[in-house]
């Protein structure tokens, strides 16, 4: 079991060497590029808000009628 964490941690050394010490890029990026990115992580942010909220109105819906039926049956 220690060298299977001894390789996962080696792994991960590497990984974040490569990471911290990138190579330089020689790449161009337009300006509409910066502005879809941008666009795509607000469209996403606020789907996902959405999608959460949808779900907690459901659990607090679903909960709330649990508690009813008690109440409705006394």
């Amino acid at each position: 079991m220690k060298t299977v964490n001894a390789k996962i941690a080696f792994i991960v050394f590497v990984i974040v060497c490569i990471l911290l010490f990138p190579r330089q890029a020689h790449a161009y990026l337009d300006l509409g590029t910066g502005s879809f990115i941008f666009q795509m992580l607000i469209a996403s942010s606020l789907a996902a808000l959405y999608f959460f909220k949808s779900y907690v109105r459901r659990a607090v819906k679903l909960i709330a009628n649990l508690f009813n039926r008690k109440k409705d049956a006394e």
